[in-house]
């Protein structure tokens, strides 16, 4: 947008962010689990002012498998496999508002190891 006030010409770019309210943070968030086993997760956001924040997960960009849910309170995250078989590594994306202002979407990703055969021998 360019705008142009007596002999100052002003060019904007990106995110407009209200005076005395800076955009919430979200990171990253890596966790694992095993193959058929559901894991809970946490969003890590945070606000400078210390609005209440929600959050919301963004649509699949596609090959996602499982389902991921994320609470609007920001207080957990949810990932269930596919299948009890399945194992790799899955990747959504989501992101914080203060009501204000939308943090920069980051990525949760889940890591789905597949189970090993229990350690203790059987007797016959």
């Amino acid at each position: 947008m360019d705008a142009t006030w007596g002999q100052t010409h002003v060019h904007l770019e990106g995110a407009i962010v209200l005076p005395g309210n800076t955009v919430p943070v979200a990171i990253p968030v890596n966790v694992s689990t095993l193959a058929g086993e559901g894991v809970h997760w946490r969003p890590l956001v945070s606000d400078a002012e210390g609005d209440k924040l929600s959050c919301e997960l963004l649509p699949n960009r596609g090959g996602f498998f499982g389902s991921m849910t994320l609470a609007p309170d920001c207080s957990v995250g949810v990932y269930i496999p596919p299948n009890p078989i399945f194992t790799g590594r899955q990747c959504r994306q989501y992101q914080a508002s203060d009501g204000k202002n939308v943090s920069v979407p980051v990525e949760v990703c889940v890591k789905i190891l597949p189970k090993t055969l229990d350690s203790k021998k059987q007797r016959i």
